[in-house]
């Protein structure tokens, strides 16, 4: 199974920042509407193409003194994803490829949080077309608004995932088999 093991969903790098600015120990996130970006870049006839989906929601906890305790939820809108390419959209949300009359939703929660200040690493599950799949993730963050103050933080993430892992084998013809992912969350403490 192809999954890089440096995309990251938000949680452990929030996580990491807040403790590295001496910030609270425990704290949960919420991301700022509008303000969070999921760009996924797969190949067209050999190009590279990008498209852009939502985040729904965003459910972080995180446990400074107990890293492994620290927990995310996310789920992404693929009903309403964005191609790239106006005529690519009815295709990608074909059943085919991510099936999205039936499975409107992509998700992933945590299983396994651990990392350390610089960078951390977050197993979980991914749920695509319903079909599960175990998948590790990886980023960095960034205060939004000042070295000291982690009121707000911009989560950067990177990495991708082989579609037909999870039986988005549609178009193999025309499109590759891996997507890879750039997020860009901010976050507030709630």
């Amino acid at each position: 199974m192809l999954i890089d093991r440096r995309f990251v969903i938000a949680a452990p790098l929030a996580l990491l920042a807040t403790r590295a600015a001496g910030g609270p120990r425990r704290a949960n996130w919420a991301l700022i509407p509008g303000q969070t970006e999921v760009k996924f870049t797969y190949s067209l006839n050999g190009a590279p193409v990008t498209g852009r989906m939502a985040a729904l929601s965003a459910d972080l906890e995180i446990n400074l003194d107990r890293l492994p305790q620290s927990s995310v939820e996310v789920v992404l809108d693929a009903a309403h994803a964005d191609a790239g390419m106006p005529f690519a959209r009815s295709a990608m949300l074909s059943e085919a490829v991510l099936d999205a009359a039936r499975n409107p939703t992509i998700t992933f929660v945590s299983t396994r949080v651990a990392g350390a200040p610089s960078a951390a690493d977050v197993d979980g599950d991914l749920t695509m077309r319903g079909t599960t799949r175990p998948v590790t993730f990886g980023g960095r963050v960034n205060s939004a608004a000042g070295v000291d103050d982690l009121s707000q933080i911009v989560v950067t993430l990177n990495g991708g995932i082989s579609r037909a892992n999870f039986g988005s084998t549609g178009y193999a013809d025309l499109v590759g088999d891996r997507v890879d992912f750039t997020v860009r969350a901010r976050l507030r403490r709630v």
